[in-house]
């Protein structure tokens, strides 16, 4: 674990010019924003909102950024290193160049948005040193954090991690919910927050819907002001009932515009934080290992916490293998090859060229191997099923994104539980950091798998 170096950073001083439709509003911050009463307008109390946009969605940059940029305002977007331009659906290097340089806020989320219950004290400050780190390395000016899931929080170890790893400022996913009315303190963050490693956010519904976005306005400006971080993920029109539509947002836009004259305005979280930009910070190493390379190869052990985002063994992981739709279960069996415990894994449906896999968890090496280019490997797996199965590698590289690796060997069908046994070489990359392995299938069926076995061949 890292120690926590940064105990007290220096805050800068300088203007904020926020601009809300046509009109200019002009405030002094050293630390930040002085108090919840700062006066902007006619003796009013300042109210400012933050929309914070999480996970790095193309729509984000393709259907909010305009519409901020066309009423004057700017955005904080939380997104995750390990995950940009992986898909179409996610935003891509230059997009975050972009709005940085339109004037948004680019922050971060961790590298591959895990959820930290399930992470040892090393990968946590993985996660995000080493994504910030790389955000950094980008070009891009990255003072916020946001907890992936609103996990760690709470944590006094986690919250020290994201501030040695030289972040300002950790936004939560819920802490404002006023029981009864909206009162301060419960209504909103004071200006600048008590616990800037704990910024709270209104608990919300699953639709952002007009009435809910300014109502939670209205009722911090009648509480006597304070600051408004409100989190979003999806913008689009019909996709998903959670996302926020463009005509939602423009709206809002419209309707906040016309109370900046009154004292509520729109800043980033860095505007409202202040502080200056501390060096990036890497995480610790892997730990190295021998023998059988892999984590809980048996499949015994219980996930740290079981809950959506985990499955039933540590350090395993159901997924695509490559790009396709399926649907797909794993559940833990005690129909197992040695020991107490496998996995099967029960595919219902399978699209076209799609393949469904269960395994190792992609991160930064507290599950996933470190390798090396050039790197040999006996790699094997014990598994019964009623359709052919196929062992499937993938490495990650110094992008932070995940290839896999070719040729995908396959076995038939089996009654009995059958050894499938291959050998694979990491590419000569210099970029090759991390390996992956595990089982797959290509359709509808299902399978048991135990006893997985990754050992490097010696040279």
């Amino acid at each position: 674990m890292l120690e926590v170096a940064i105990a007290n950073r220096l805050r800068g001083i300088g203007l904020v010019f926020v601009f809300t439709g046509c009109l200019l509003v002009l405030g002094v911050t050293t630390e930040a924003h002085s108090a919840v009463g700062l006066a902007v307008a006619d003796g009013a109390p300042t109210t400012i909102v933050s929309l914070t946009f999480d996970d790095g969605y193309k729509s984000q940059y393709l259907k909010a950024a305009p519409i901020l940029d066309a009423y004057g305002v700017h955005g904080t977007f939380y997104v995750n290193s390990g995950l940009i331009g992986t898909e179409s659906w996610k935003m891509a290097w230059q997009d975050l160049t972009n709005l940085q340089a339109r004037g948004h806020e680019i922050g971060g989320h961790s590298t591959y948005h895990p959820d930290f219950r399930d992470l040892d004290p090393d990968e946590i400050t993985r996660q995000v040193c080493n994504d910030r780190s790389r955000l950094v390395s980008q070009g891009l000016r990255v003072t916020s954090f946001a907890y992936p899931f609103g996990h760690g929080a709470h944590d006094p170890s986690i919250r020290s991690v994201v501030e040695a790893c030289g972040y300002n400022s950790a936004r939560r996913t819920k802490g404002l919910h006023p029981p009864g009315g909206c009162t301060w303190p419960r209504c909103s963050e004071q200006i600048p927050p008590a616990d800037p490693y704990g910024i709270r956010i209104r608990d919300q519904p699953g639709t952002l819907d007009l009435n809910w976005l300014e109502g939670a306005v209205q009722g911090v400006e009648q509480s006597g002001g304070g600051w408004l971080p409100i989190m979003i993920h999806k913008v689009c029109d019909g996709c998903t009932r959670h996302a926020l539509s463009t005509q939602t947002l423009d709206a809002f836009l419209a309707w906040m515009s016309e109370r900046s004259s009154q004292g509520t305005v729109i800043e980033t979280v860095d505007e409202v934080i202040g502080g200056e930009v501390a060096p990036p910070v890497q995480g610790p190493p892997p730990a190295s290992r021998s023998g059988n390379l892999l984590i809980d190869p048996s499949l015994e052990i219980p996930s740290p916490v079981p809950h959506g985002h985990s499955l039933p063994a540590q350090c395993w992981s159901g997924r695509a293998a490559n790009w396709g739709r399926f649907t797909a279960t794993w559940s833990a069996t005690s129909d197992a090859h040695t020991g107490s415990t496998a996995i099967n894994m029960t595919v219902s449906s399978m699209g076209k060229n799609a393949q469904a896999a269960f395994v190792v968890v992609h991160d930064l090496g507290m599950c996933a191997v470190t390798t090396a280019p050039g790197t040999t490997y006996d790699f094997s797996a014990w598994y019964r099923s009623d359709v052919p199965v196929a062992l499937v590698a993938s490495v990650q590289v110094d992008d932070l994104d995940w290839a896999p690796l070719s040729p995908i060997q396959s076995f038939p069908a089996a009654n009995d539980w059958t050894e499938a046994k291959t050998s694979l070489t990491v590419p000569a990359d210099p970029l090759t950091t991390e390996i992956s392995i595990g089982l797959a299938l290509s359709q509808a069926g299902a399978v048991s798998m135990d006893d997985f076995s990754l050992t490097e061949i010696p040279p």
